[in-house]
């Protein structure tokens, strides 16, 4: 079996694009899967939440830093993670600013 493929095979299968109102899914990035918890909601390290919402990472960052992206969680490796709320509000959140700043 070629080694790639071996590789592929033993990945999690991909939780596909996720519908959320006001946050654009661009389906050409990769790594946008998060981890889906017990209850269900899924997370994501600000890598991922970057491809998610097409935005760049330090991008999110900015996002942490103005208070948009709060209390967040920690995965076994210490990175903090975001829920797709979180992500979906802060991206309307900045929509909205920018949205101001235009007018």
């Amino acid at each position: 079996m070629h080694a790639a493929r071996a590789w592929q095979e033993h990945q999690p299968p991909r939780l596909g694009l996720f519908c959320i109102p006001g946050v654009t899914m661009h389906p050409d990035r990769t790594d946008t899967d998060g981890r889906e918890a017990a209850d269900g909601s899924i997370w994501f390290t600000i890598r991922q939440a970057a491809a998610f919402t097409g935005r760049n990472v330090q991008t999110i960052y900015s996002w942490e830093r103005r208070g948009h992206l709060a209390n967040p969680r920690h995965d076994e490796h210490g990175r903090r993670i975001y829920s797709q709320q979180q992500i979906a509000a802060a991206e309307q959140q900045a929509r909205h600013n920018d949205n101001r700043r235009a007018a």
